[in-house]
């Protein structure tokens, strides 16, 4: 197996989300396939450095993907906060906007050893940030839940979403993939700070219903304030989960179109 591991994240362990976007002022549109073997920046890597890799191991196009792993009881710790977490994620801010209908998509594979857990994980989220314009800042910004995140567990995708400035987490709809496969993902999602919002999504060209597989646009607000969201991707899961696991990610887009985010 031929794999670049990133040694030289020590520095990139230490970025934060508290003061590198103090602002966001507009938006980019992604297109991360790995192949270039290096990704920062524009994406921020949060976990211990020898838990991210880029890989031949079978990707899901061209030559490189990359590989998250949380070992077994491994934490990072915030140099901000100095909580601990089992994450091994990068990010990439200003691809969220308010007021704006975007597309996003990655290809995600469960291996086949992966160890399964009833504990949470989470493989992907599009989290708030302060709005500067409106006098927020990192320091004293309230910490919420994603509004949009798509969970694993057992076998099964689930893509949750949570209101913001409400309670409770609403999971739309599972679904179960083939682990050891590439799973598609697209997401049409309009970002507002009103009810307004909506997301919809596909999973390896199929729409992601919900319980009754009538609804596949759900509707509610999906942002905190007009700074929009930033896009998470890797694996986040309990601290309670002591085992070793990898996922894998490719392919990662963003488009005003199906077409521009669709894999062939």
């Amino acid at each position: 197996m031929k794999a670049l591991k990133l040694v030289g994240l020590l520095v990139l362990t230490l970025i934060g989300c508290d003061e590198h976007n103090p602002q966001p002022t507009d938006y980019v549109l992604l297109h991360t396939d790995f192949e270039e073997q290096a990704i920062f920046p524009p994406w921020e890597y949060q976990g211990n450095s020898e838990s991210f890799e880029i890989v031949t191991e079978n990707p899901r196009k061209g030559t490189y993907c990359a590989k998250f792993t949380i070992d077994a009881g491994e934490l990072w710790t915030s140099p901000y906060s100095g909580i601990q977490t089992a994450r091994s994620e990068i990010q990439h801010f200003d691809v969220a906007p308010a007021q704006q209908e975007l597309y996003y998509a990655w290809s995600l594979k469960i291996p086949t050893d992966y160890s399964e857990s009833s504990d949470w994980q989470v493989v992907g989220q599009f989290h708030d940030q302060p709005d500067y314009a409106n006098g927020e800042r990192w320091e004293n910004y309230p910490a919420h839940s994603p509004p949009v995140s798509f969970t694993y567990k057992n076998g099964k995708i689930g893509l949750t979403v949570h209101h913001p400035f409400e309670t409770g987490t609403v999971v739309i709809s599972e679904r179960t993939i083939r682990k050891g496969a590439w799973n598609d993902i697209i997401l049409r999602i309009y970002w507002s700070t009103k009810s307004d919002g909506y997301i919809e999504a596909w999973i390896n060209n199929s729409p992601m219903t919900d319980d009754s597989g009538e609804i596949t646009r759900y509707q509610f607000r999906n942002l905190y304030n007009n700074a929009g969201n930033y896009l998470k991707l890797g694996l986040y899961r309990s601290n309670a989960i002591t085992t070793k696991n990898s996922v894998y990610f490719d392919e990662i887009k963003s488009g005003r179109t199906f077409a521009d985010v669709a894999n062939d």
